[in-house]
């Protein structure tokens, strides 16, 4: 097709123009217009989830026609990426053509977002040639020698025999996977892009750990087996599976770790993208995708300081009102995170009981719910502990949202590898951030809504990261805090590690930080122990500028509410508010920021 051959430069520049000129050179009346939006959008559905077969699998479309997708896995190859390229720009041709003006506002607002996310990566592929936001490819949070199998134990539905076969298509297919991600690894070695030699070391443990368990007791394995006997299906799935795993997989896995063992000895111990060629610009490009907004690297470092030395000063008071008065902030807290009456102890009696806690926890706040929202999900959420395969590398929670079909449930995963990490005067702020009133409810109500697949299927971190985060604090207002001055010292200081996370990211990627710089900053700021430290550090460094999205989203939804209740006055409606927010779906911040405007003036004349 013309469209795989397409000069991606020329394309952009031509676009720019197009964008210049008015909104459409044939006026269509707005019933037209709308159709003709429904049908681009299909086309686009359709493609995605073509090019995403995982994704079928997870939102619970893998039958009738779209059956087949449950026997593949993604492509990860380099081939891959030119794929989605094509398809963006032929769709982004089509979004174009749109009258806009001619829309009604809520196809505007899909218009607007999904316009947006696929300019954004075209401009992306045409500069650089490696993935803008994860360069690293195979790192300590991203495998599919992990991925893979805990997606077919968690997500890979079995009711019947074909499913079961599919099943196992997906663990041989597992071993092509890993030869894709060692293609992409050499790809970006070519480049220059080869992960610092600290997050390569880590990466190269997990990998060798997973290479090293009895495949036969493997959680997808077991998993597999679980699932035909739930359904009585006959035929020894369980051994099919581990002999496909152990002579397909394992000698894939044996070249990944053997390649990644090659690019450690080329690599160095520079933390940031800034060794990249043109690594500045990179970083913006990140920085620009994970929070929609075109602020600089240094413009976000120096508010993040700003925001840390406002934070301090309120936990500072609080502490010394109970009498925490001796050392800085951060020794206070950590001395606080690390107080015996607050660690729970590291067995596993003692989690079970704090995932109990945290399942009532958010029932609680579910009760609060409607003094504030006046739409709420259909669906619910429940806390249960992350795989123990993969809590080395991973964050301290994080939220799953169920299937579209409502077969599977949504999720809040909480990293139980060590208790002492998750002391109980911080437990209830993380429970809000991942359920509910956070992420839960952007995920929940996008599950629910009548918006097109195609808008359902992207993401803005900016949005689902500073809504969470503003949802931290909506608790706090809620009154949940009122009897409970420690836990508003745990709600504020995961505000304050957040506003950490800007000085840290930037630090690392524009200001040259090492490792060490950006772990001492963080233990000396938020208190927080080393050993935690030193992996959310990590996670910044393969994921330059998502550690930015969190509290410039935040800020961005402080100032839009503020916006609304100056303009507003006593007709300000903080549900009525919310549902302006929530009941539109993720979208960047210029088209938020167009729909609260419209919220306002809708209010205004009411």
């Amino acid at each position: 097709m013309t469209d795989v051959t397409i000069d991606r430069r020329s394309f952009l520049i031509a676009g720019g123009a197009v964008l210049a000129l008015p909104a459409a050179a044939v006026t269509k009346d707005r019933a037209d217009a709308a159709t003709e939006l429904r049908e681009i959008f299909t086309g686009m559905e359709r493609d995605r989830l073509d090019l995403d077969p995982e994704q079928v699998t997870s939102l619970g479309l893998d039958t009738g026609a779209r059956a087949g997708a449950k026997a593949l896995l993604n492509d990860r190859s380099p081939a891959a990426l030119t794929a989605k390229q094509s398809y963006n720009a032929r769709w982004v041709r089509r979004l174009r053509s749109v009258d806009r003006g001619a829309l009604p506002f809520p196809d505007q607002v899909n218009l607007d977002t999904v316009l947006y996310g696929c300019e954004r990566e075209l401009r992306e592929a045409d500069r650089f040639d490696f993935p803008v936001g994860s360069p690293y490819v195979v790192t300590q949070l991203s495998s599919a020698s992990t991925g893979v199998p805990e997606f077919l134990a968690q997500q890979h539905r079995i009711d019947v025999r074909a499913d079961a076969d599919a099943y196992l298509s997906r663990v041989a297919a597992l071993a092509v996977s890993l030869d894709q991600e060692s293609e992409c690894l050499r790809k970006g070695a070519s480049l220059g892009v080869i992960a610092p030699d600290f997050i390569l070391d880590r990466t190269l443990a997990m990998l060798k750990d997973v290479r090293a368990r009895p495949v036969e007791s493997a959680t997808f394995v077991q998993a597999l087996a679980a699932k035909v006997r739930a359904k009585q299906i006959d035929g020894n799935y369980e051994r099919d599976a581990a002999s496909i795993y152990s002579k397909k997989v394992l000698p894939a896995l044996d070249r990944q770790i053997a390649l990644l063992t090659e690019l450690r000895g080329r690599a160095r111990s520079d933390a940031g993208v800034w060794k990249f060629k043109n690594g500045s610009e990179y970083y913006q490009m990140c920085l620009r995708q994970q929070t929609t907004t075109d602020g600089s690297a240094e413009s976000i470092h120096e508010r993040g300081k700003e925001v840390v030395a406002e934070l301090s000063s309120q936990i500072d008071g609080l502490l010394r009102a109970q009498g925490r008065t001796s050392g800085s902030v951060g020794e206070r807290l950590r001395a606080l995170a690390t107080d015996p009456a607050f660690v729970r102890p590291n067995t596993d009696a003692a989690k079970e009981q704090l995932i109990a806690e945290l399942n009532r926890l958010i029932a609680e706040m579910e009760r609060r719910l409607p003094r504030y929202f006046n739409t709420l999900p259909n669906t619910s959420v429940s806390a249960v502990r992350i795989p123990q395969s993969i809590e080395a590398g991973a964050p301290s929670g994080a939220y799953v949202p169920g299937s579209m079909d409502g077969s599977r449930p949504a999720l809040f995963y909480v990293n139980l590898r060590n208790t002492a990490e998750l002391p109980s005067w911080r437990m209830s702020t993380l429970t809000f951030h991942e359920t509910v009133p956070g992420h839960h409810m952007v995920g929940g109500l996008k599950r629910d809504s009548t918006l097109p697949l195609v808008r359902k299927l992207q993401r803005y971190g900016a949005y689902d990261e500073g809504w969470a985060l503003y949802a931290e604090q909506l608790a706090d207002e809620m009154g949940v805090y009122d009897n409970d001055p420690l836990g508003r010292v745990g709600y504020l200081n995961d505000a304050l590690f957040r506003a950490a996370r800007m000085v840290v990211d930037t630090g690392i990627h524009e200001m040259r930080w090492t490792r060490a710089q950006a772990i001492q900053y963080v233990v000396d700021t938020v208190g927080m122990m080393e050993s935690a430290v030193a992996s959310e550090v990590e996670r910044y460094c393969v994921t330059p500028a998502q550690a930015c999205s969190y509290m410039v989203g935040k800020l961005s939804i402080l100032g839009l509410r503020e916006r609304a209740q100056a303009a507003l006055g006593t007709r300000f409606d903080i549900r009525a508010f919310h549902d302006s927010l929530l009941l539109s779906g993720p979208m960047p911040e210029s088209v938020l920021s167009g729909v609260v405007e419209r919220h306002i003036q809708a209010r205004g004349e009411g």
